[in-house]
């Protein structure tokens, strides 16, 4: 077997454990240069011993992780966020969506019936966006400002992939959101289009990168390329946000609110916030970090007069689909890795004639 052999049945190793589809593998594997068709890939899982359908299921090890992560996680987790936390994250295979949701009944028969959709119908306004890399969307989140911790957050608007998820100690230093936007754009290899944000000061630093990143190609219509408005117009970062408070903000704030109640915890006391974020930010950052790998590789559902796009994140944004029959947009105005410091000292002396114009 050659060594492309061996990495291409890596990666189809890796894909088939985060869950992706026969023809979701196959089209991420042809987009990296390993073209294989569904009928040859079906062969290949066959030798290495990929299956997901088995009549023997081990039902104690699923009842076992779904009672854990019961214990630990958010009460509004759902079926299918429990099935991906039980099959991806622990690992337990075969796992099937009906054994969790048998489970959970037993259990929580009280919290299913809290979670099912009402009849009530939010009115929704379509979002447009052309490609991957269109815009990005930044924001930070709040709820935990009174334990000194700060959650900062940039999504990209097409396929919702989660750039980043960040915990920190302030949300009006700039260098911190500076620092996550820089290594965002280190890790995709460019810089999108346009960012949207609050009009928070923390952002003013971002927006004087992203201005310098597209110096070159815009001039002095840079200013362009960094938008800022209101939070009703920041919708993917908001939406996401929504979904991470009745997750695991709503787990934090209950867990410090008993340490509150039972005296361990005084707000107004500062070496008592200074210990808090010194014991709890890892812990808060390693389940950041789960829950961003968890939604970059989820199933975003087909709606009903919803313009789209649908599918995983993470292919969303590598492999797009066509948008109205058109290519996708991807990187167009691309800043190199290796440019980016250059074009951040060459338009470092013009940013601020630009700066107002925000």
């Amino acid at each position: 077997m050659s060594s492309d052999d061996d990495e291409r049945n890596t990666m189809i190793i890796t894909l088939f454990n985060k869950g992706l589809k026969q023809k979701e593998i196959s089209c991420v594997l042809n987009s990296y240069g390993h073209k294989i068709s569904e009928r040859h890939l079906r062969r290949v899982l066959k030798l290495l011993g990929l299956k997901r359908r088995c009549p023997q299921r081990p039902f104690t090890e699923i009842h076992k992780a779904v009672e854990s992560e019961m214990k630990q996680c958010s009460p509004e987790q759902g079926i299918r966020a429990m099935v991906k936390r039980v099959r991806d994250v622990r690992g337990v295979r075969p796992c099937y969506r009906d054994d969790v949701a048998n489970i959970m009944r037993d259990m929580d028969a009280s919290g299913l019936q809290r979670r099912s959709p009402g009849k009530k119908k939010i009115p929704r306004r379509n979002y447009i966006s052309r490609g991957p890399n269109d815009t990005w969307h930044i924001d930070g989140n709040d709820k935990l400002k009174f334990f000194g911790m700060w959650i900062h957050l940039g999504i990209d608007g097409f396929s919702r992939k989660v750039l980043w998820l960040k915990v920190g100690t302030s949300n009006r230093k700039q260098n911190f959101v500076a620092r996550y936007f820089f290594e965002a754009v280190q890790e995709q290899g460019g810089c999108p289009q346009m960012i949207r944000g609050d009009r928070g000061k923390e952002n003013l630093v971002v927006g004087q990168m992203q201005m310098a990143f597209h110096m070159r190609d815009l001039g002095n219509q840079a200013w362009r390329c960094f938008r800022m408005g209101t939070s009703v117009h920041n919708q993917r970062a908001e939406c996401f946000n929504s979904i991470l408070k009745r997750t695991w903000i709503k787990k934090w704030l209950t867990t410090f609110e008993a340490m509150m109640e039972s005296g361990i915890l005084e707000l107004d006391n500062p070496v008592h916030i200074n210990c808090l974020q010194y014991s709890h930010l890892p812990l808060l950052q390693r389940d950041l970090k789960t829950e961003q790998t968890v939604w970059n590789t989820h199933d975003i559902r087909k709606q009903r007069n919803a313009p789209g796009p649908f599918g995983k994140p993470d292919l969303l944004f590598t492999s797009p689909p066509p948008v109205h029959g058109a290519d996708p947009v991807r990187i167009s105005r691309y800043v190199a890795p290796r440019d980016h410091m250059s074009v951040w000292n060459e338009a470092s002396s013009n940013i601020s004639m630009h700066s107002g114009a925000m």
